[in-house]
């Protein structure tokens, strides 16, 4: 239902643990605690919406201006499409009562319009994912790019903190394996014997 129910995703102070709560009422954002059970020191919500001029009086929704296919457009997306509203807080009820009538949710600290889909899927890598990829990184303030794991063992090699994707690998384990030649360059550089 879109405008009406959001998928909630929790974040939590000083941890990249989140939980992400499907089909909230999102006009009840400022009870998410109480009303989910889910404890949240900000969070992001994700709400399905058309844009402010898609359809009405005098409007017509097939118009040759009335899509657009550019990621830095994706503000002026008419059609169907998701919009994340990052807020370090949970808005209060004072903030939810007081937003005006063509507003979803009250002014978050952050948004991120994806660009509309005629399919609905919003997977295309360059208009769809990386814009994501770069408003999740600006949240979290962390890089969230994938490494192969000879990069980030150089990095784990070089750097006192390595990007989050190869804090994980290092701590499952998962990039000590590594190649013939990075075994060699850890042996030249005096790192293993």
């Amino acid at each position: 239902m879109f405008g009406i129910l959001g998928d909630i995703i929790t974040l939590r102070k000083n941890s990249s643990d989140f939980q992400y709560v499907e089909e909230f009422p999102i006009n009840l954002l400022h009870d998410f605690e109480s009303m989910s059970g889910h404890q949240a020191d900000g969070l992001i919500a994700v709400i399905l919406q058309y844009g402010a001029n898609f359809s009405g009086p005098g409007k017509d929704i097939f118009r040759i201006d009335r899509a657009t296919g550019e990621p830095s457009e994706a503000h002026h997306s008419n059609f169907l499409h998701p919009v994340l509203y990052y807020y370090k807080k949970i808005p209060t009820e004072k903030q939810m009562r007081s937003m005006r009538k063509d507003e979803i949710l009250p002014r978050p600290d952050a948004v991120h319009h994806i660009v509309e889909d005629f399919l609905t899927t919003w997977d295309a890598p360059v208009s769809h994912v990386l814009p994501l990829r770069r408003f999740i990184e600006n949240v979290f303030g962390s890089d969230m790019k994938n490494y192969f794991a000879d990069t980030c063992f150089k990095l784990a090699m070089t750097y006192a903190t390595v990007p989050l994707s190869c804090d994980h690998n290092l701590n499952d384990g998962d990039i000590l394996t590594g190649t013939e030649a990075l075994w060699k360059q850890a042996r030249l550089a005096g790192l293993t014997l």
